[in-house]
């Protein structure tokens, strides 16, 4: 088999940092060509992609959002993180924001940002399109598609879940793909 790619990823997942990791054993280490351990605040080149890490709060220290930087623009990440008001000056500028909202509302969890967090971020970084991911199961009881709504009416951003087979095209304009032959219904049933 050919080694192929880049993994990408903090500390805590190859050494272990506190009682945090590892997570990737060194089998599954081997099978990348490249393997990149990186911190809050660095850069990594992949081809035409620049790859900026960008600081997170979240109880794993060596945590990190990312601002993927393409020729098509500006695509982020947060990752786990809890509000914080740098937040978003991380994200300016970006075209698309996927960010882990485990929460509906202002239900809030240490390390975790609500609904109510992904508000104020969108409001002031004003992205084309947000995809929310890694909702927790209050989240899906709550009814995702009121809450998005809801995102969606005091942002006046897009806003999407994420789920199996969701593909973004992101050039002159941003264009939401599949997920194939399963419709969210089947993913997220709504409750209520």
């Amino acid at each position: 088999r050919i080694k192929q790619g880049t993994l990408i990823c903090s500390k805590s997942m190859i050494e272990g940092i506190e009682n945090f990791g590892p997570a990737i054993s060194k089998y599954h280490q081997s099978k990348p060509e490249r393997l990149a351990v990186i911190n809050p605040g660095e850069t990594l080149q992949i081809g035409n992609m620049r790859i900026q890490t960008v600081p997170m709060k979240h109880s794993d220290p060596t945590s990190f959002g990312i601002v993927f930087h393409t020729e098509q623009g500006l695509i982020g990440y947060t990752s786990d993180t809890q509000y914080f008001d740098d937040i978003k000056k991380y994200f300016e500028g970006v075209r698309v924001l996927i960010a882990n909202v485990t929460r509906p509302l202002s239900m809030r969890i240490p390390w975790h940002l609500c609904s109510d967090d992904l508000i104020k971020i969108l409001k002031a970084v004003k992205p084309e399109l947000a995809v929310m991911i890694h909702m927790g199961m209050l989240f899906l009881k709550h009814t995702p598609s009121k809450e998005l709504a809801r995102i969606e009416s005091e942002t006046l951003v897009k806003t999407i879940r994420g789920q199996a087979g969701l593909g973004v095209d992101v050039s002159d304009e941003i264009m939401v793909i599949g997920p194939p032959k399963q419709s969210s219904r089947e993913i997220f049933p709504d409750t209520g």
